[in-house]
């Protein structure tokens, strides 16, 4: 049982936690920012044209690049943060207890500068960027809202010219 549950919150292909984990942790971290008067904050991240990726040099090599993010990502975070696939080519960062909002300004960065560096596989070299919506979450929106609001960010930053991250603001 113990096991089936590990699997159930695992993402199979990089071995990062999946979606329905990181609702649950999303979930538990407002809940404690509400309690405890902190801030965590949610870096919902796309890749740019990952399907061109998969067009051009197959599903294999474009598996390869999703499990190689997940390491780079998991690489740019603290040990008390989280780092999910959502599914596809959508991951997601979760900063908990975070001092000041804009601190994720520096994880975003990071993110970007990890991204930026050639992925290569089977003698095959591609590049990818990323878009990120960052959202803050203080308990005053729900779990749900948080991550639609990074969401609603993270197509701001697409809409402004991809590889860039964007903060939620009420007027998205």
């Amino acid at each position: 049982v113990k096991r089936l549950n590990s699997l159930s919150k695992t993402d199979t292909l990089t071995g990062i936690a999946n979606r329905l984990s990181f609702q649950e942790m999303l979930a538990a971290g407002i809940s404690s920012a509400a309690r405890h008067n902190r801030k965590l904050a949610l870096l919902y991240i796309d890749l740019d044209k990952f399907k061109d990726v998969n067009d051009s040099l197959g599903h294999g090599f474009g598996d390869q690049v999703l499990y190689q993010v997940a390491r780079r990502l998991a690489e740019v975070i603290r040990t008390e943060d989280l780092v999910a696939r959502l599914g596809g080519d959508e991951f997601a960062l979760l900063l908990n207890d975070i001092v000041d909002p804009m601190s994720a300004s520096a994880v975003a960065e990071k993110v970007l500068r990890a991204l930026s560096a050639p992925f290569e596989y089977q003698s095959n070299q591609v590049t990818v960027s990323a878009s990120l919506g960052i959202a803050i979450g203080d308990g005053r929106m729900s779990a749900s809202r948080t991550f639609e609001a990074a969401d609603m960010a993270m197509y701001e930053a697409k809409k402004r010219g991809r590889n860039q991250y964007c903060y939620f603001d009420g007027n998205m």
